[in-house]
């Protein structure tokens, strides 16, 4: 008899599979903040996943260089937000508007909501290769 993945494990495929998708586009466009940049690509969430309603939507997702995800004092996600949130707004209004109108958007995270997370994003996947 085989067990029922737990919410967890179903979180987990989710997210990689978010990152996947993230990751193929990022492999087509590179560093959204410059293409040259020369460091790893890493996908990154413009709403943090911890809301649910937004973790595995590709829309809030954008791929960007370790460097200006983490690390870069003067324009990096983690590590300057609001001069990030201000070349955003400047260049990608788009995101920045998805962002802004989606922010508080709420969803509770039961084991169905991951299975049809990562049906949607198996689907998608797919759908690159």
């Amino acid at each position: 008899m085989s067990r029922k993945p737990t919410k967890a494990a179903l979180r987990k495929n989710a997210r990689k599979l978010w990152g996947a998708i993230i990751h193929a586009r990022g492999d087509e466009w590179g560093c959204i903040v410059g293409d040259e940049c020369g460091f790893s690509l890493q996908a990154h969430h413009l709403i943090p996943k911890t809301h649910a309603a937004t973790e595995f939507d590709v829309q809030n997702g954008v791929i960007l260089c370790a460097k200006h995800h983490i690390s870069c004092n003067k324009l990096s996600a983690h590590g300057s937000p609001l001069a990030f949130a201000a070349f955003l707004m400047e260049h990608y209004p788009d995101e920045w508007a998805y962002a802004e109108a989606n922010k508080n958007r709420f969803q509770t995270r039961t084991a169905l909501f991951y299975v049809e997370q990562i049906a949607i994003l198996t689907k998608m996947l797919e759908a690159t290769t």
